[in-house]
């Protein structure tokens, strides 16, 4: 026996591979849910950042309850608490020594408290109820600080910083008994600040002497990182790795690379953990009409967090009161329970089961593959040295039901595992079926997928960087939102394939029905007003006829290059509320159907987002429409909301939080969104615009959540802009970043450019004047850049149609701009090349129409006329109702080559309402046409205008010269400035005139003297 024992310990584990976790690291992801908790001044001013001036005596919880906090989160399965001590504001929520900027200042608050026999310090209430419960407590101290006089000075900023750390780390009254799991310091940089050098390594120092069990979160390259994103989702390739070099590259205030930090390092030197933070609600602080997410949302955040190897951060913020709202305590509990009973059972470790493998390490017990399913973290399956491929195989025991499978490296030892496929047995075709193949595994990946049912599982691994260790493997059948569906939405009425009325040969199968029998149908009647078909496309399937009451409304092609299951075939038009009937006949080939989902809540109809995606520019805009589909009877109202993603609410784009009440037949509404020009260097940043929180019993329908792109200086393909580097500027001229500015009149700037039209991009103010531009060394026109107010990024000038040279490697056109008065701002030349494809604009920017009146509109297509191309012409609402007040229009205008006009009706409704507006847009170009300037034009509806009134003509520019009277001496030139609207405006430009042509009379611009001294017209822009 002792021989034999000495045989069998003589098998040694792997060796370590790669950087290790430390025990609060490894601890931390296996604990997987971690919740966050914003209270702070922000809770009472509505704002997400505050400025820091704020009147303490704002801060006011009448009914402050830690424990309910507390009870709250730990019930639902969460095992850490981050509690935010001090936001950026610098509002402190403890009773600090150094700055008055904190709860100790608020009289009403102190009051309360000790009536309430509290102690007027949030953190130590907070502090019992976690030693009282205990629940692993961790500090958010942010290192920007709004309030602080000293935030700026390097030396005194960071002594009040370390204080600070010392004064909640250091005092045993602060945490769990004590204890401190996590201290958490975010990156946020506020432009609005003084530029602050943060002393990290001595802060990390600090918190190790204090607090050596807490792992810090730090965009300095700290035992946790962030994620990359605010929406709670790693990657499904995500390592627990970093280059500590690269994330201390530089980084003082937290900027960052969000890919990096989303996937992670597989060569990286330090253990990692990727913390995914988001919140319940849309924004981080508690506000008045925010929800918390569906259960769909979370289950979708646990699935991409936890599922991909992860913690999970989940923000739950107390309201005014001081407690946690009743509707998002009940989510909590949901979630709680949906994942206790996803859990309670599981298949892979039931005691008929059985497990083999490719093999196991040295024939070792130690290193059996049973390990896997052993549920005990201390054991794994794994082979012998320099094996990186292999398979283990789990037979159930029987046929089970299963969509989540979950597997685990046993990471005490490092990551490994790069490729990996899991398969299920399907019994009736004797073969294995891909269930979901991925990367990394890392503490846990979570196979998430529609229900299957099999006997069998096997686990392929592929690919591995040393010898792979599975820890454990679970197969489990979803509760409630975890159990994996069609994305139907909900409320919607679902009927099975089993109960369609058929005729024909229907087979039946575990997803539906399927039939090869060309002519077989399927019916349903059903009393609604909106009807959907959810099946399968597949390579081998075809056509099917839709009948909607009888009638044949459309073909629908069910053939794909891959197979998929429950996908959404057809989507019914709206119907008048009531009975009907949906027919489906299979036209050719092969079909398979799962269910039929109709709409049956009184013609209410249900809200989405038009697109599901949107694009915009640092600093720009974009309107958002919500539609009411389905039903628009009675009134009802949903929240519109934006949702962080990489972009980060307050510093990329602006909170957006409103409720949309829609009348009786009322069908859309726009909603404006905004982004901040952030001087920040990123790749392309997301976020989400959602909509939530239907009334009346309306519902939410398939497109909630929309993703919104802000590019950063990506250009629309086709249009170049001119490098700076590749301009020649004479005269004084200063960089100021986003503008090059002078003041010095006559000063100019010459391009090259190879393109069929130009632009100038500038800004307008009442101190900017005249600039004069040559193309090809002719004059074209006089720019006047002067307004009222501030304009930026305006387009100050658009050339004439330009012809494009035979030869690329010619630089076809120069363009030439010259000062004349006063200053100019020049952002940028941007030219149009696309091989003469053209862009695509509308007619007018601004448009008054009578009430029931017919008018032609002009689509435009401009630089070039080459090939076929076309656009979406679509009304979008304003105050005017579609349908109401303008007929809609939503329709593909098609160009032929040489074609470059089109003319579309506008039509508006004759009624009693007057000023209302609607807009025309046009947008999703092909074929390489450009869509950019004037792709919009507001439309009035006025009863008090005898026709039809073009505000704003945006036609082609056309640059002709009229005779010009002689001036009367050489210091004084008249222009006479001829608008393409017939306006004549005469200007006399004197001594300034006179200054440019004597500095400028030389060889490098001969044209600019000799066209400014000949008394010769031009025209303004």
């Amino acid at each position: 026996m002792i021989f034999f024992s000495i045989l069998t310990n003589s098998v040694k584990p792997p060796a370590p591979w790669g950087p290790q976790g430390t025990h609060a690291q490894i601890q931390y992801q296996r604990e997987e849910l971690a919740a966050f908790v914003h209270y702070g001044m922000n809770t009472y001013t509505g704002v997400e950042w505050g400025n820091g001036h704020e009147n303490e005596d704002l801060f006011n919880p009448t009914n402050l309850n830690t424990d309910q906090w507390v009870t709250s989160i730990q019930k639902a399965g969460f095992k850490r608490l981050i509690f935010v001590g001090k936001h950026h504001d610098g509002f402190c929520i403890w009773k600090t020594n150094y700055t008055v900027h904190n709860v100790n200042r608020s009289a009403k608050f102190q009051a309360t408290s000790k009536q309430r026999g509290q102690s007027g310090d949030v953190i130590e209430e907070l502090s019992k109820s976690c030693s009282k419960y205990n629940m692993n407590m961790g500090f958010y101290l942010s290192p920007l600080d709004m309030n602080n006089s000293a935030y700026g000075n390097e030396e005194l900023y960071n002594e009040f910083y370390m204080n600070q750390l010392r004064e909640i780390l250091g005092n045993k009254k602060y945490g769990n008994n004590g204890k401190f799991v996590e201290v958490w310091m975010d990156g946020a940089k506020s432009e609005a600040a003084k530029d602050q050098k943060y002393w990290f390594l001595k802060w990390f120092d600090i918190i190790d002497k204090l607090q050596p069990d807490s792992v810090v979160f730090s965009p300095y390259g700290s035992t946790v990182r962030w994620i990359g994103n605010e929406r709670g989702y790693a990657g499904n390739l995500c390592w627990s790795r970093v280059n500590l070099s690269r994330m201390r590259g530089g980084n003082t205030i937290g900027l960052g690379e969000y890919e990096y930090y989303f996937h992670g390092d597989p060569d990286g030197d330090i253990w990692s953990v990727g913390e995914c933070d988001v919140s319940i609600t849309s924004g981080w602080f508690w506000t008045e009409g925010r929800v918390p997410k569906s259960m769909q949302e979370l289950a979708d955040i646990y699935f991409n967090s936890v599922g991909h190897g992860q913690p999970l951060l989940l923000n739950v913020p107390p309201n005014k009161e001081g407690v946690l709202p009743d509707n998002m305590v009940k989510r909590l509990e949901e979630f709680g329970e949906t994942i206790r009973k996803t859990y309670e059972v599981n298949f892979a470790n039931q005691p008929d089961v059985k497990v083999t493998a490719s093999s196991f390490r040295g024939n070792d017990p130690q290193f059996k593959p049973e390990n896997a399913v052993d549920d005990n973290i201390s054991t794994y399956w794994t082979m012998d040295d320099n094996v990186t491929k292999g398979w283990i195989e789990i037979d159930l025991g029987q046929k089970r039901t299963f969509d989540i499978v979950s597997f685990s490296e046993h990471i005490d030892l490092g990551q490994r595992v790069e490729e990996w496929f899991l398969y299920y047995f399907d019994s009736s075709k004797n073969d294995w079926v891909l269930f979901e193949n991925g990367t990394t595994i890392n503490t846990r990946h979570l196979c998430w997928q529609h229900p299957v049912t099999s006997q069998k599982i096997k686990l392929v691994i592929t690919k591995s960087q040393d010898v792979p260790l599975i820890e454990r493997i679970g197969v489990y059948k979803g509760y409630g939102a975890f159990s994996k569906k069609s994305l139907i939405p909900e409320g919607l009425t679902e009927v099975l394939a089993a109960k369609f009325n058929k005729t024909g040969n229907w087979n039946n199968e575990d997803e539906g029905i399927w039939t090869r029998q060309v002519g077989a149908s399927v019916s349903y009647k059903f009393i609604g007003s909106k009807v959907y078909v959810v099946g399968i496309v597949d390579p081998g399937h075809g056509k099917i006829g839709v009948y909607i009451d009888g009638n044949k409304i459309t073909v629908i092609n069910t053939k794909a290059d891959e197979r998929k299951l429950r996908q959404l075939l057809y989507t019914s038009p709206d119907l008048d509320y009531g009975d009907h009937e949906i027919k489906l006949v299979l036209e050719s080939t092969a079909c398979a159907l799962h269910g039929f989902y109709y709409l049956d809540n009184k013609g209410m109809g249900m809200f989405q987002i038009r697109n599901a995606n949107y694009a915009i520019a640092k600093g720009g805009k974009v309107k958002i429409q919500v539609d009411r589909i389905g039903g628009s009877s009675g009134k009802c109202s949903v929240t519109f909301q934006t949702v962080p993603g990489t972009a980060v609410h307050g510093k990329h784009y602006i909170n957006v939080l409103e409720k949309l009440n829609f009348e009786d037949g009322e069908k859309t509404k726009l909603i404006l969104v905004k982004t901040i020009e952030n001087p920040e260097i990123t790749s392309n940043l997301t976020f989400f615009a959602q909509v939530v929180d239907p009334s009346e019993g309306s519902l939410i329908g398939f497109n909630d959540i929309s993703e919104i792109t802000i590019y950063d200086g990506k250009p629309i393909e086709g249009l170049i802009d001119i490098d700076r580097k590749d301009m020649d500027f004479d005269g004084s001229w200063e960089d100021k970043g986003d503008v090059v500015v002078s003041s010095d009149v006559g000063a100019n700037i010459e391009a090259q450019f190879y393109g069929t039209k130009v632009f100038i991009i500038g800004n307008k103010s009442p101190n900017t004047g005249e600039i004069l531009v040559f193309i090809d060394n002719k004059k074209v026109g006089i720019i006047d850049t002067h307004s009222e107010y501030l304009q930026k990024d305006q387009l100050l000038f658009t050339s004439d149609d330009l012809e494009l040279p035979n030869s690329l490697s010619l630089s076809s056109h120069s363009i030439v701009l010259v000062l004349i008065s006063k200053r100019c701002e020049i952002k940028k030349f941007t030219v149009l090349e696309n091989n003469a494809t053209g862009m695509i604009s509308l007619e007018n920017e601004k448009l008054t129409i009578k009430g029931g009146n017919k008018i032609d509109f002009k689509i435009l297509r401009s630089g070039g006329n080459d090939g076929e191309c076309s656009v979406r012409l679509q009304t979008l609402p304003g105050t005017a109702v579609e349908g109401k007040d303008y007929k809609p229009i939503d329709q593909i205008v098609s160009f032929l080559t040489g074609q470059n006009e089109k003319k579309v009706q506008i039509e508006t409704m004759e009624n009693d309402k007057d000023d209302v507006d609607f807009y025309l847009t046009i947008s999703e170009p092909t074929n390489d046409v450009v869509v950019k300037f004037n792709s919009s034009c507001a439309i009035k509806i006025s009863n008090t205008i005898p026709s039809p009134i073009t505000e704003t003509p945006v036609p082609p520019i056309s640059y002709t010269s009229t005779p010009d009277p002689q001036p009367k001496n050489k210091k004084v030139m008249i222009i006479v400035i001829s608008l393409s609207c017939g306006i004549i405006v005469v200007a006399i430009l004197g001594f300034i005139i006179y200054r440019i042509v004597k500095s400028r009379e030389n060889e490098k611009f001969p044209m600019i003297s000799k066209e400014l001294s000949s008394g010769s017209n031009t025209n303004y822009i």
